[in-house]
């Protein structure tokens, strides 16, 4: 179906898709994103062949998208998967997306400050007609 119809962009989660897929793939033109959870995940996707990572912290939640749902993604915030996954697949662009904040995080962050709404007309002082100006 997307040899007939391309897409401009085409993005694997839970695991790599078969090497035949992959070419197929390229010959229509799409670019090959592929979620990682590791720095082995990473390697693999880039010997695979894909155009861009999609690196996943274990903080995004519940649906991982690692390789391996039977083995838990490593515990390391999310800048740092990103940090390591760039220091040994240097030539792929990266996308940081999951775990990128955490309820700590959250609650460590400054609020911003509430925009102030704006007063109530005053009404005229007594004595003084509401037209008069100073």
């Amino acid at each position: 179906m997307l040899r007939e119809r391309p897409v401009p962009l085409v993005s694997f989660t839970f695991g790599l898709p078969p090497a035949p897929d992959v070419t197929l793939l390229r010959r229509t033109g799409a670019l090959l994103a592929q979620t990682v959870t590791s720095v082995d995940e990473a390697r693999a996707a880039a010997s695979a062949g894909m155009d861009v990572l999609v690196v996943q912290a274990a903080a995004a939640g519940g649906h991982s998208g690692t390789f391996t749902p039977d083995r838990p993604s490593p515990e390391l915030p999310l800048a740092d998967l990103v940090g390591a996954i760039r220091s040994v697949v240097v030539d792929l662009p990266v996308v940081a997306a999951g775990g990128i904040g955490s309820p700590r995080s959250r609650a460590m962050r400054p609020r911003p400050a509430r925009r102030a709404r704006p007063a109530p007309p005053r009404p005229p002082r007594r004595g003084r007609p509401a037209s008069s100006a100073r």
